[in-house]
Order: structure tokens, then sequence, then C-alpha cells
């Protein structure tokens, strides 16, 4: 990597020719078949936790907005940066499924007790059409980190659950 002491999230490139990783100052890149490095432009240093669509064109990530994380997408080279979310609350852990939504976890506190909030959510590559897909109320798990789905289903997934106030993305 860069000069980044940490690194967190990298991600291989569909076509496995580039990993993309969060850095300590934000988004960042390595070609694998010339160990050239990089930055995105234009990004933040709170960019993290990239998600490569299955085409390998674009790629979902976290971004902090106002004290909140919200998620984001952008051309593989960094440019057209879009916002998805705008939420009062969280969202959090992208992954692009193979139909091209976006799974990613929402902490939502509208119409919902306190504690059941971290609900698994997909949407449409443009931010529309967002909906609940597990976790809704769930009394258990109330908590579900890093959901991804699994090849091959269209309804089944694997993720992280914890309760609510519990080690952060750790769990069962």
């Amino acid at each position: 990597p860069l000069d980044d002491q940490v690194v967190h999230a990298p991600t291989w490139a569909p076509q496995g020719d580039r990993i993309v990783y969060a850095g300590e100052r934000g988004l960042a890149w390595i070609d694998l078949d010339d160990l050239q490095t990089g930055r995105f432009e234009g990004g933040s240093v709170w960019d993290t936790s990239p998600a490569f669509s299955p085409d390998g064109s674009r790629i979902a990530f976290m971004g902090r907005v106002h004290n909140r994380w919200e998620l984001f997408t952008m051309n593989a080279d960094g440019s057209g940066i879009r916002r998805l979310c705008f939420d009062q609350d969280h969202d959090w852990c992208p992954t692009v499924m193979n139909d091209g939504r976006v799974m990613f976890a929402r902490w939502e506190y509208s119409d919902t007790p306190h504690y059941f909030t971290r609900v698994v959510m997909t949407m449409n590559p443009d931010g529309t059409n967002q909906r609940s897909v597990y976790g809704s109320n769930s009394y258990w798990p109330n908590s579900t980190f890093y959901a991804r789905p699994l090849p091959g289903h269209p309804s089944k997934f694997v993720g992280v659950i914890s309760g609510h106030h519990g080690v952060p993305r750790m769990g069962e």
C-alpha cells in the first residue's frame, strides 16, 4: 500500500487486476499488474468499505456526512461520485449483489424500538427502491453486519450478527 499504516476492507476488482482498500486518508488502490498505487480524488479521509459492481465498472462505499455514515457510488476510476442515501441515521457495510443491487445495513430508528435497528437492506445501484430484506423489528438478531449474498441464490445471505450494544461487527 501507499504510506498507510492501517489498511481496512480490501476488495478485489472482479477482473482480479486491482485491489481497492480504505487507508488512513481515504480510498486507495493497487494495480496488481504493475504494482502502481494511488488514491481516489474527490473523496474524503472517512471513505471506507469499498465494494465493486459485478462488472468492475462501479464501486460502492461508505462516507461520512454530518456525523453519520451514508452510502455512495463512483466509477472505478474515482470519477462520478454519487450519494445514494440521505438518511437520518447510519448506512453501513455495502456490497454489490450479482444483479447489481446494493445490499447494506441500515441503522433504522424510524417506527421501531430503539434496539431492533440494524436492518439488512437492498437498493438499485442508483439508490432507488430501497427496501428491507431482513431484520425489520427482529428481536434477534438485532444487528447484522457485512451481509453478503450467497452466490447463485436469490434470497439467502450470510452476515455477522450481534446485539445492538454488543461488540460491534463481531458476534455469531
